[in-house]
């Protein structure tokens, strides 16, 4: 909320800021329309500005007495009783305004100690709650002693510019004092400038944890993804192993009950892994070069773990089981073509003993091919 509104021809802004630039130089805070900015609405923002300005401040010329901006803008403060009117050069004033009290201000008296620009410094402060802002700038016009000062501060010690004027009574008491003094606020100036740095610093870094959980929560959530779908093609894959006859003893690695299943007879086992590779290698390859060059921080290290959480180590999980999946299965696809070799030989050997008994039967009595086959039965 601005102490004062200034309200103004456009014709008029240099004297505008003359006027505004003395204002701040007694801690005033002063508004008027250079300060909307690109986008705004122009008419809502003086609305809003004017209804929160404690003053108004109306600068009267040949100009601004033409403009209806000008008007409704006085008219505003002196509704409120809050209006500071000021006459910048020879003009008529308009009817409604001709019996408020104006100030005729010429140019440059307000780098004066004149007395037209104490009278209305005297009126802003009533206005807005510093009555020793005329008597301030009277002092400083008169180059006052340090005893002035002294009265002036009993009396107005609450004042912003209170502050500087400790510092200078206090610095002509004892200029070695205000050495020390403006050494102590260079250092509180430093330090402040470095807390508005940490503060920074603390938000970007919030920043950043917000987008790495993010980031580790979508990975968790894709890599569950992948586990569910993979637990579902070991039950597949269980099912046809048990309808056609292949099933083998388990350990802890090949257990339903751990880690996630694959379908490993497919090429899903090994396309699955790869992709988990790929993952964790691409997660922890940042975080792990910035440990490597003592850049880590607590995000990266945060990063780095759970990566190894919710990556690498099931990652590994399953390579492990890729490779005894398939070790599992060539061991039973050698166990069964063993199998189909005996069977073949047991129905090969079969087929070529049929002949020789027919040949038995029909040429031959039993005992001769006995006695071919075993001499201790023969005899």
């Amino acid at each position: 909320m601005a102490d004062l509104f200034i309200s103004y021809s456009r014709a008029d802004r240099p004297r505008c800021i003359q006027i505004r630039d003395a204002l701040e130089a007694l801690k005033l805070d002063v508004w008027f329309d250079a300060g909307i900015d690109a986008g705004d609405n122009f008419d809502r923002k003086i609305e809003q500005e004017i209804d929160a300005a404690t003053g108004v401040m109306v600068l009267w010329s040949t100009n601004s007495v033409e403009s209806d901006w000008v008007r409704n803008e006085a008219r505003s403060g002196a509704d409120r009783g809050q209006l500071v009117a000021v006459q910048l050069d020879e003009c008529t004033l308009p009817l409604e305004f001709r019996s408020i009290h104006t100030e005729p201000l010429e140019e440059g008296a307000e780098k004066s100690g004149d007395a037209v620009w104490q009278r209305l410094l005297d009126r802003i402060g009533k206005i807005v709650g510093r009555p020793g802002l005329a008597e301030y700038a009277r002092l400083q016009a008169q180059e006052a002693d340090v005893a002035s000062w002294r009265q002036w501060l009993g009396r107005y010690g609450n004042d912003p510019l209170a502050e500087e004027v400790l510092e200078s009574v206090i610095g002509s008491a004892n200029p070695e004092m205000r050495r020390q003094l403006a050494e102590e606020k260079a250092k509180r100036a430093a330090l402040e400038a470095e807390l508005d740095e940490l503060r920074h610093s603390s938000k970007a870094h919030s920043g950043e944890i917000a987008t790495s959980a993010r980031e580790s929560a979508r990975l968790k959530h894709d890599l569950e993804k992948v586990q569910n779908e993979l637990s579902a093609a070991e039950v597949e894959i269980d099912r046809m192993r048990d309808t056609a006859g292949l099933g083998h003893e388990r350990g802890f690695w090949e257990s339903d009950k751990s880690a996630v299943g694959l379908v490993l007879d497919e090429r899903l086992g090994v396309y699955v892994g790869g992709l988990l590779w790929v993952l964790s290698i691409w997660f922890l390859w940042e975080p792990v070069n910035l440990l490597m060059k003592d850049r880590a921080g607590l995000t990266t290290i945060t990063l780095m773990i759970l990566g190894i959480i919710f990556l690498l180590l099931p990652t590994i999980i399953v390579s492990i089981r890729i490779f005894l999946h398939r070790k599992a299965m060539q061991a039973s696809a050698m166990a069964e073509a063993g199998y189909l070799a005996d069977e073949a030989d047991h129905v090969s050997g079969a087929a070529q003993a049929k002949p020789m008994i027919e040949q038995g039967e029909g040429n031959e009595p039993i005992d001769a091919v006995v006695s071919e086959t075993d001499p201790v039965k023969a005899d």
